[in-house]
Order: structure tokens, then C-alpha cells, then sequence
């Protein structure tokens, strides 16, 4: 978890880092902060052009 906030800090538009933050923190039982990292991270993927990442997120959170 620690890497990928220090990622994120790095750079805050990281779609990966706050992906697998998100998977992280649905793991740990924090379903609002998965929610929260997953969403980012599918508007980056989005913005990206990457259609299978964002569609994996999306599929996560919904």
C-alpha cells in the first residue's frame, strides 16, 4: 500500500497506482477508498485511450 501512495505522490496521475491501491484496499475491507482509487483510476485509463483497463475498474466498483 505504501508504494503505491508513494507512486501516487510521484505522480498523481498514475492510473496503475491508484488501481492497485484500490484492489488493495477492497482486500482490506475499505470498500469506500477502493471505490474512491478505482474511480480515479478508471478517469485516467479513460482519458489514457486504455478501454480494457477502464472497463476492469468500472467492473470493480460496480
Amino acid at each position: 500500500m505504501e508504494d503505491f501512495n508513494q507512486a501516487i505522490k510521484i505522480n498523481p496521475n498514475l492510473a496503475e497506482a491508484y488501481y492497485n491501491r484500490g484492489s488493495v484496499r477492497f482486500n482490506l475491507g475499505d470498500k469506500q477508498g477502493a471505490i474512491a482509487d478505482l474511480q480515479k483510476a478508471a478517469d485516467l485509463f479513460q482519458q489514457e485511450g486504455k478501454t480494457q483497463d477502464y472497463q476492469d475498474a468500472i467492473a470493480i466498483v460496480g
